[in-house]
């Protein structure tokens, strides 16, 4: 699965966060396995969305790429992030950062990044957020 949460800006100024899901049809990774796609060039199927600025237009302000098995629980996620959480300090952005068996990548404009690691949790709590919607009934 690829999870995916931006903070976007309108060109008019207003500002929002936007979530995505997507299946990647790769129930469990093995341990020694890398993410199996490049997010970007083929995120997989997309399962659900939180939409909070309507694009065109928008330009993303900071970025939480989550990469895992479509499987993963989201406590198991959640226990990879805070792992990761603590664990890393980058010495610039984006950086990366594999905990088995999640990958993420985090990246920030230069004037959202001397408060990167908020801005870390936060969208982490909305990539969790639109995967666990999925589960919920509408």
């Amino acid at each position: 699965m690829y999870l995916t949460a931006q903070r976007v800006r309108h060109p008019n100024g207003p500002e929002g966060i936007n979530a995505f899901y997507y299946s990647s049809g790769i129930d469990v990774w093995a341990p020694d396995l890398r993410p199996p796609r490049t997010p970007d060039a083929d995120p997989g199927e997309l399962v659900h969305e939180i939409i909070t600025l309507a694009p065109p237009g928008n330009r993303v302000r900071s970025h939480l790429d989550i990469v895992t098995g479509d499987l993963t629980p989201a406590v198991t996620i959640r226990r990879a992030f805070a792992t990761a959480a603590g664990a890393v300090q980058p010495l610039e952005l984006p950086f990366a950062v594999e905990v088995a068996p999640c990958w993420f990548r985090f990246g920030t404009e230069r004037a959202v990044a001397a408060m990167w690691r908020q801005e870390f949790r936060m969208l982490f709590e909305w990539a969790i957020l639109v995967y666990q919607q999925t589960f919920q009934p509408r």
